[in-house]
């Protein structure tokens, strides 16, 4: 009975979402070594350079 009460309630469940993610990022020339994670989300810094000029 409580499978039954679960499924109901899943199949008349609404989703709405809350939030659209965004996530926005510059480079320049003078930035060097610059990745992203494997998700493309976040910035690695490890082996970042600035090139002054």
């Amino acid at each position: 009975l409580y499978g039954q009460i679960q499924a109901y309630i899943m199949d008349q469940a609404v989703v709405l979402p809350i939030r659209d993610p965004v996530n926005l990022n510059a480079g320049s020339a003078a930035v060097s070594g610059l990745e992203f994670d494997s998700y493309g989300w976040f910035p690695i810094l490890n082996n970042v350079t600035v090139i002054s000029g």
